[in-house]
């Protein structure tokens, strides 16, 4: 009997979306070149393909899905199937609108199909168009989108040091250490921030994932890799940062050449004053 899906080979694809992307999207693939029919893969590899911001593929074959879903839904009997497949429809329309920036279509979209999105998702598309009237009590993030400041996402990172922090090994926590220079590695990360190093979860959010050798915890767990994940602009608007403990296979921007720098520029400077201190006494 010929089989059409595979529950476990796809929940191992599907698992790591949200950690390993990459990975997830070479499974989803060899997946659907066994069980090409399987319509719930083929959408989760739609998101998969905007994750890694390929919205142009993601276009081509999520048009390809709502085709193949008109054709048959009505036959169909699986009534949970079917929602979710109408689900993951919608939800990756509107993420594809989000990433291409069609603010308006976003809106009316959503609106449209009653899908719920969080505030600050809503507040974005709004503010980019010109309807938001109020600027009152805003949270964090929106306030960083209408006026965005720098200061205020320091000291938002400043909260996630050990020294800020008396639950440094508590399960579940992501904690910078003491002495890990975060001002420093701030305006490092202005040289790759916006760029196409990003990976796109968030409907208006980019994740960039950096390297720096013990830079933190996680978990429990002492880590030589952060997240940082930033307003979807043209512009340097980071808003939050954390240490994460990620697969090897996870690319990442390096900033490890930073403290090479530092030492050679500490060891430069004893070498100035060594040659200032004995130049002197020498004329």
């Amino acid at each position: 009997m010929k089989k059409y899906f595979n529950y476990e080979e796809k929940e191992k694809a599907i698992k790591l979306i949200e950690i390993d992307p990459y990975e997830a999207e070479y499974l989803l693939n060899r997946y659907l070149q066994k069980y090409p029919t399987d319509l719930a893969a083929k959408a989760h590899l739609i998101y998969v393909l905007i994750v890694l911001n390929k919205i142009e593929l993601a276009e081509l074959i999520i048009e390809e899905l709502e085709k193949d879903f008109e054709e048959q839904k009505q036959t169909i009997r699986n009534k949970k199937y079917l929602q979710f497949l109408e689900y993951q429809l919608k939800m990756n329309r509107l993420r594809i609108l989000a990433r291409k920036r069609k603010y308006q279509e976003f809106l009316d979209y959503a609106n449209q199909t009653s899908e719920r999105i969080n505030y600050s998702s809503w507040f974005l598309p709004l503010y980019k168009l010109g309807q938001i009237s109020e600027q009152g009590d805003l949270s964090y993030r929106c306030s960083q989108i209408v006026n965005y400041q720098e200061s205020l996402f320091l000291e938002h990172a400043k909260r996630h040091r050990a020294i800020n922090n008396r639950y440094v090994y508590k399960p579940n926590n992501s904690i910078f250490m003491s002495d890990f220079p975060l001002e420093e590695i701030i305006a490092e990360m202005k040289l790759y921030i916006p760029s196409e190093q990003r990976l796109c979860y968030g409907y208006f959010e980019d994740t960039y994932t950096f390297g720096y050798d013990e830079c933190g915890i996680s978990n429990g767990k002492v880590v030589d890799t952060f997240r940082v994940i930033s307003i979807a602009d043209d512009e340097f608007h980071p808003i939050t940062m954390y240490p994460v403990d990620i697969p090897d296979t996870i690319p990442y921007i390096d900033l490890n050449y930073t403290k090479e720098e530092k030492t050679k520029t500490k060891v430069l400077s004893q070498i100035d004053k060594f040659n200032r201190r004995w130049g002197q006494k020498r004329n």
